[in-house]
């Protein structure tokens, strides 16, 4: 296969895999089958043969990713921003963000939402409770607005908010991507909002009710917005 013919063959495949990508996950519905045809088109022509998935590489980024979250929320936390109900978590765009526009890839945007709720585990102390409880957050919906484009290395804070409505059951996330270090005199630029419905199930299809956890919970007690 001759340079030119990858070249296109890759181009195309990544735009295919970013549209598929985004789809699936801000729908809530999986192809899984031909979202790992297409990875496989897009990293690796067919004439390699690997002894392991292309999805292992970066699965094992994420979850170096993801310690190095819980790590910074350990020891590094920033704390529920007084009079906002809200926490700021500060992120760089790294190559493995970037699509072939040279900008963070759609799909990215979701993954680095997840990791700083990963980060509000151990900032919250509630990863020990989890883990003893086994209890698991599952994601239901989400949806993403896109509004301007993250650079390379471009720095970012995600303001994470959170809501609990009166059925208590549901937890609803709002992830704000935006300017990293505005000007005093204008308002930070935004470049994304997530927002995210999420439950909180036991081992055994219990749902946790999110008052239960913001009762004992003196982190999640000062976030979280009842409405």
């Amino acid at each position: 296969m001759d340079s030119k013919t990858l070249g296109r063959r890759w181009l195309l495949a990544s735009l295919d895999y970013e549209r598929a990508l985004v789809n699936t996950t801000t729908t809530g519905r999986q192809d899984l089958h031909n979202l790992s045809e297409i990875s496989h088109i897009f990293w690796f022509p067919s004439s390699i043969s690997l002894p392991f998935s292309p999805q292992v590489p970066a699965m094992f980024t994420f979850c170096l990713r993801v310690a190095n979250q819980l790590f910074l929320g350990r020891f590094f936390p920033e704390g529920v921003v007084a009079g906002t109900k809200r926490v700021t978590a500060p992120f760089r765009c790294y190559p493995i963000d970037l699509d072939v526009f040279l900008h963070m890839n759609n799909a990215n945007y979701i993954r680095v939402a997840e990791l700083a709720r990963w980060r509000m585990l151990t900032e919250s102390n509630l990863l020990t409770f989890m883990l003893k409880k086994r209890l698991m957050f599952l994601l239901v919906e989400q949806t993403v607005t896109y509004t301007r484009p993250i650079l390379p290395f471009q720095r970012y804070n995600i303001q994470t908010s959170v809501k609990v409505c009166s059925e208590d059951k549901w937890v609803y996330y709002t992830h704000i991507f935006e300017e990293a270090n505005p000007s005093s005199s204008e308002s930070p630029k935004v470049y994304a909002r997530i927002d995210a419905k999420t439950v909180m199930k036991l081992r055994n299809g219990k749902t946790l009710k999110p008052s239960e956890v913001a009762a004992i919970n003196p982190f999640y007690k000062n976030l979280v917005e009842l409405k």
